[in-house]
C-alpha cells in the first residue's frame, strides 16, 4: 500500500515518487483520505505500508503522536524495535603513490 497526504503535491515536488513513478502509471498511489473514507485497513498480506506526507514538520509529527496514542489505546499495531546507533564508517581512500 503507498498513501500519500496530497496526490498532485507528490506528483510535482516528491523526487523519490517522481524517480519511481515517472509519467507511468500512479495508480499504486492512493491518497490517505480516500482510504480512510472507505474503511481501507492493512490487509493480511500487505508486506509493507508508504506514506509520504508533504506537508510541515511539526503537523506531521501532532498526526503522527495522536495516531500512535490512538493504536495503544485500542491495542492495534505492532512495537518496532529501536534501531541501533553505528559509528558512521567514513573511509579516506587510500592514494596511491
Amino acid at each position: 500500500m503507498v498513501a500519500v497526504d496530497n496526490l498532485p503535491g507528490v506528483e510535482k515536488l516528491s523526487r523519490e515518487f517522481i524517480t519511481r513513478y515517472g509519467k507511468g502509471d500512479w495508480s499504486a498511489v492512493q491518497p490517505l483520505s480516500q482510504l480512510i473514507a472507505a474503511g481501507r485497513r492493512r490487509a493480511a498480506n500487505d508486506d509493507v505500508s508508504l506514506f509520504k506526507a508533504m506537508g510541515m514538520g511539526i503537523s506531521d509529527l501532532a498526526l503522527g503522536t495522536e495516531l500512535v496514542q490512538r493504536a495503544r489505546e485500542r491495542g492495534v499495531g505492532r512495537t518496532l524495535a529501536q534501531p541501533k546507533k553505528a559509528k558512521p564508517r567514513l573511509t579516506r581512500s587510500k592514494e596511491t603513490t
